[in-house]
This record gives structure tokens, sequence and C-alpha cells, in this order.
């Protein structure tokens, strides 16, 4: 605030001392009359009291005003405000006075008293006109004020109303501006620029010609010039360059207001108001409030359609959803209310819990649990976990109608309506008994076998090694001096060491082929372990010829493990030992090619045995893969026993040379979800083909990962 506001405000605070003062300069005015009355009338003082009385009182009530402007809690304006007007007016009406004083001095020469009164009642008359014109026109703001509030509210409470449809919204909204513009005819109508119609949604008319419903060429409209310029339009005189519309009507309007109602950006139609007569002309908040409803209704429309189209895919889900729900009887799917009781049911769920729908529909669907869940409040577990988290999933035994039980996979999912409250549940259950037993008769079957291959290990292992130690001992001269019988002690711990490696071997091969779901695969590149058992071929083999090209490059990794060389080894024992030629011929090369392979559907992830994960969604996609070709120039196998050649049964792989080593390349590579084929050679023999999958870039990095971190646990790092 500055200085000369803040002097502004200090005197309007003080304005009262004025008023006071021109109530103590009136009072001098009687106590004059009475001084004269007493002392050159002789009047007694009692009647001249009483004669100046109502000028006492008035002067003094003056006096008594200012002190109360001043003691009274309001602003300074206020306090200027009627200081000003006090004043003003006593100054005013003072000047006046002295005027018609001077005149008739200057005129006659002398006063006419009863001619000052009347003048006094005409100054007062004049005063009282203006304050009654202020008061009218305060009273007349307020009214306006109050009629543009209860509009406003009006149109409010109509537009809130949620038990309203947009029709009947909009049929009070018509009737409110009819009200508000005093007119004749409103309505509110879709316009077709294209077609040229009019066509009437609502409509208030007070000669009821037109009716929802009717169409009218956009031509007899004055909505037309609103639809070209898109924008309100409005007179209260039409304009002599404005034709007469009729509207379909008798008589043409020469009063108008329209305003343009979008959806999705574009003219839908128009709100209008029409008067056969001339009007006042319309103030800026009547038009805006023909604005604002023209505007609501656009985005109520808006909304409503976007409501609809939303309502039209849900029901059509909800139909396709029930279509498939219907057609589905390996499935129990049900819904249940949110207190749990059901509420639908599908051939797969009276399959499996055994209740007709007609039985089961309103009950609760805690029959579904043994009576310890049930009494433990697993059910209501479940639907206070699905309610919270949108899903709740449990394996447990359920109880059909007949009372038995049986193994159950349940997922619980939370069910909302358009407007999101909670409406109930879908629960989805599938029957695993039958998976259960497997699973457990498998495990049992793994037990055996585990049981078995650690007493293989630990009796024949103890004993091979025991057998070795002394056959070393035999091996020595100063114990034994026949070479022969040293030699054949060489033989004896050889063979050893060789069945001791097929122990290990085994250990290996039951960790892949019996413990499918458990066996790990890595990327590996299999250039140096092929390279490596070709050698050792070569070597145990001395009167075969091995040829090789076109190996797998160095960087070449696929999905294998430890045991590859092993599977390598055995094709190429198998090349040589069935081999009838003079002089065995084994060839060695690597081509690139595709496979499919089984993926888990969501992650990616290669699922080598892919029965053995019954929990998962498993998938078929085409991968790279590196086919590593083991051909000989051998006899070949027959067309009808290739595919029997590598599906030996265990019974038969008792015999020697009867393709356990064929055996263990074919499970080794259903292990790295690889396949092995045979088919004939072209100069004759059998070819081998061994189809390996290429390990992902996804793979390789997580092999890479696992191995840094295995390395930082064991203290190991790159230099």
């Amino acid at each position: 605030m500055t200085e000369s506001d803040g002097a502004r405000a200090t005197a309007a605070e003080w304005s009262w001392l004025a008023v006071s003062l021109l109530g103590a300069l009136l009072l001098l005015v009687p106590a004059y009359d009475m001084w004269d009355d007493v002392s050159n009338l002789q009047w007694h003082v009692a009647s001249t009291v009483v004669e100046n009385s109502p000028l006492i009182l008035l002067a003094a009530g003056l006096v008594a005003g200012g002190v109360w402007l001043a003691r009274r809690d309001g602003t300074p304006r206020y306090t200027w405000t009627v200081t000003k007007w006090s004043v003003g007016v006593a100054g005013g009406i003072a000047l006046l006075y002295a005027a018609v004083i001077a005149l008739q001095l200057w005129a006659m020469g002398a006063l006419k008293p009863w001619v000052l009164a009347l003048d006094g009642v005409l100054f007062g008359s004049v005063v009282a006109f203006v304050v009654g014109v202020h008061n009218a026109e305060r009273r007349a703001t307020h009214e306006q004020l109050d009629e543009r509030e209860r509009s406003l509210r009006e149109m409010y409470d109509v537009i809130s109303e949620q038990s309203l449809t947009f029709e009947e919204k909009t049929e009070r909204l018509v009737g409110i501006g009819r009200d508000l513009l005093d007119a004749e005819y409103g309505s509110f109508a879709h316009i077709d620029p294209e077609t040229g119609e009019y066509t009437v949604e609502v409509v208030q008319s007070e000669s009821g010609d037109r009716e929802p419903g009717d169409v009218v060429p956009l031509a007899e409209t004055h909505c037309q010039r609103l639809v070209a310029e898109e924008r309100t339009i409005q007179f209260e005189a039409r304009p002599f360059d404005v034709p007469e519309k009729d509207y379909g009507t008798d008589v043409g309007f020469e009063t108008y207001v329209g305003t343009p109602v979008y959806e999705n950006d574009s003219i839908y139609g128009s709100l209008c108001f029409l008067d056969r007569a001339e009007s006042e002309p319309f103030d800026d908040w009547q038009l805006t409030m023909v604005e604002l409803m023209g505007n609501w209704m656009g985005y109520e429309m808006n909304r409503k359609h976007l409501l609809e189209e939303r309502q039209q895919e849900l029901r059509q889900q909800e139909e396709k959803f029930e279509e498939f729900v219907d057609s589905v009887d390996n499935y129990a799917i049900f819904t249940l209310d949110t207190e749990g009781l059901v509420t639908s049911w599908n051939p797969g769920a009276e399959r499996i819990k055994g209740y007709e729908e007609s039985e089961i529909v309103g009950e609760h669907f805690q029959v579904f649990y043994p009576e310890a869940d049930a009494e433990r409040g697993l059910p209501e577990q479940l639907l206070a976990e699905a309610k919270e988290t949108g899903k709740a999933r449990h394996e447990g035994w359920r109880v059909r109608k007949n009372g038995e039980r049986f193994w159950a996979d349940v997922t619980i999912a939370a069910r909302y309506d358009e407007h999101g409250e909670h409406v109930g549940y879908t629960k989805v259950v599938k029957d695993q008994t039958v998976r259960r037993e497997h699973e457990r008769a498998l495990e049992h079957e793994r037990e055996r076998l585990e049981f078995m291959n650690r007493i293989l290990r630990h009796n024949i292992l103890n004993g091979l090694n025991l057998v070795r130690a002394r056959a070393e001992l035999l091996d020595d001269e100063e114990m034994v001096a026949d070479p022969d019988a040293r030699e054949h002690a060489r033989t004896i711990y050889e063979r050893v060491d060789d069945l001791s490696g097929l122990v290990e071997t085994m250990r290996s091969f039951m960790n892949a082929i019996v413990r499918e779901a458990d066996h790990e695969t890595k990327p590996v590149a299999i250039r140096d372990a092929l390279a490596e058992k070709v050698a050792l071929a070569e070597d145990a083999y001395p009167d075969a010829v091995f040829e090789t090209r076109d190996l797998p490059s160095e960087d070449r990794r696929v999905v294998a493990d430890e045991l590859v060389g092993e599977v390598f080894e055995n094709v190429l024992s198998n090349a040589v030992v069935h081999n009838d030629a003079e002089t065995p011929r084994v060839r060695v090369w690597s081509s690139e090619s595709t496979t499919e392979v089984h993926v888990d559907a969501e992650t990616g992830e290669l699922l080598p045995n892919h029965e053995a994960w019954p929990d998962i969604d498993v998938a078929t996609e085409e991968r790279d893969a590196v086919v590593v070709h083991v051909a000989d120039n051998g006899p070949g196998i027959p067309d009808e026993e290739k595919n029997a050649v590598l599906k030996k049964g265990v019974s038969e792989l008792q015999e020697p040379g009867n393709g356990f080593g064929l055996y263990l390349v074919k499970e080794m590579m259903s292990a790295y979800g690889g396949t092995v084929e045979v088919r004939d050679a072209d100069d004759g023999g059998a070819v081998f083909d061994l189809v390996f999958p290429e390990a992902t870039r996804g793979e390789r990095a997580s092999a890479s990962e696992a191995r840094e971190e295995a390395e930082r646990k064991n203290g190991v790092s790159d230099p």
C-alpha cells in the first residue's frame, strides 16, 4: 500500500467525525430558536423546548450516529460511504435553501416561511425519489442474481441426478432454457448436413406443432447458419439479411438463440430457443447458460456412447466367455457372488464335482472342501486373498457330491463390473488326481532307481577298486616273475578302469534320464568334444580310417552338458564295431539346419523333456540347429530296423553288442531337446544325424552369469 492509499484509508476511518460535527452544528439551530423565543418573545422555556424537540432529537441522532459509526465493527469504506451520503445530502439541501432564500430576498426583500416549508417538502420528495430508485435498482440486481443462481442450481441438479436418463435430463434442460429466455419454442435436434435433415429429439412448444421424431428440412431452420459458422448464433430481432424460418410450423420466428452440440469434435446437432415476437436483447449470462447446456449435452453424449460401446464389448466378451465355459468339460468353471454363493455352473463342473446346476446354484462353495479345511476357514481365506490381490491359487483335496475326494488345482479370480465395483468371483478347478498319482508313482520309482544307483556305485566301485589294487600288486616284478601273468594283471586293472568309468557314466546317465525335471543343460562348444572323441577312436581302432571336415566353429554353442562326449564316442564306436568292411571308414562333418523344440510358452525357456513339466504351458518353436553327421561304409541298416535300433528295451540290452550305446545316444539327445536319426549313406553304409538345438543369446548370457557367480563364490576371478 502506498502512502497516499494509507492516508485515504485513515481519512475514511475517521470520517465519522464529520457526521457528528454536522449534528452538533445543526443543534445550534434549535438552540438559537429557543434563545430567541425566551429572550425576545418572552416564551416559556417549556413551550419553546417542546416546539424545537424534533429538531433537537434529529440533531442529537446525527451526533449519536457518528459515534455509532466509529464504534461499529465495519470497514473504513462503509464509514466513508455513510458520511459521504449524510454530509453530501445535507450540504445539497442547504445550498438549495440558500438559493431559495437568496432569490426571495433579492426579488421581494422578504421571506415567506410557508414557501420555505413547502420547498423542504419538495427537496425531501426528490431525495426520497432518488433513494427509492437506488433501492429499487439494488433489489432488481439482487433478484436478478437470485434468478441466475436459481437457474444455475436447477441446471446442476438436473445434470447431477443419477436416476435420470440422458433424454430426461435434456427435456428438463430445454425447459430451464425456455424459462430463462422466456421463449415459446425450445428443442434439441440432430442435424445431418449431408442429407440436409433436422431431426427433432426433444421439443417443447406452446403451440405443440412439433413432436420428437419429426424431420424438418435444415433449410427451414435458423440452425442452418449455426452449422455453417460452427458457433453460437443469436438475435432478438431477426436481421433484414436473415430470411424467415418456420421450422415446419405455420408462423416464422423472429427471436433465436442456438448453440452447436458436438460429438467427437464434429457437430451432432443444435440446442435452440425461439420466439415468434421480437424480444429484449439477451445478456451474456443467458448466452453462457445456453452454451453450458450445449457443452454438457455434447460431453454426456460422448460419455454415453463410450459407455454403450464398453457395455457392448463387455456383453460380447461375456457371451464368448459363456460359450467357452459351456464348451469346456475338463475344467469346472463357475461363478460366485461376493458372499461365496454359487451363481453359475458349467458342464465341466457337473462332471468333476457331481452336482447338477439346479442342485448347487445358491449354495455356499465351502461344500466342496473337506470338513477340516472348511472349519479352519480355508474357503473364506481364498476369497479374501482373491479380493485383495485379484487372484488366489491353491492345490489340495476337494470333495465330490458322493463324498469322494479328489486332488484339485484351483484358481479364484475377483470379478468387477464396468464401474469397478466388486461383484463376485470366477473359480476354475481342474481335477489333478491322476497327475498327482502319476507324479507320486514317478517319485517312488526315482527313489528306487536312486537307491539302486547308490548301491551300484558303492558296492561295485569298492569291489573294482579292490580288484585294481590287487592287480597292481600282481604287476610287480618282485612278486610275480612270469611276464605273461603280469600282462594279464595289467589287462585286469585296465578293464577295472573301464568299468569304473562306465559306473560314473551310468551315474551321469541316471541324473540326466531318471531325474528328467532336475537335469540341467547349458550352452556347450561341441567342436573340442567331437575332435577329442575322434582322436580317441583313432587310437582305439587303429585299423579304421576316420575322416573329418567342416566341424562346428569354436564359437558355436549348442544345448548339451558334460556327457556330450559320451554321445560322440558311442556313435563313433558303433560305426566301427558293426562294420564288416575290410577297412572300416568313418566320415564326420557338420552342417546347419533348424529343428522344432518345446519351450515354456510364458518365458521361452527350452524344455528338453517337456513331458516332465505338466504344470507348464508348453509351446513349440523353430530354432537354429547344428547337425553332426557320422557315416560309415558298413553293411547299413534295413529300413524296417532303423527306428528299432534306437528303441531297444532294457531287457534286450543285456546281450553284448545289442545297442546299449545307441540307447544312451537317443536318451541323451532327447535330454538336450535334440534328435538322432538314421539314414542310408550315398555310397552304402549308414549315417547317424545328431541334431543339436543351438543355444540362444539369452541362454548363453544366463550360463555366463551362472559361471561368474560360481567363480565368485569359489573365490576365482579372471586375471
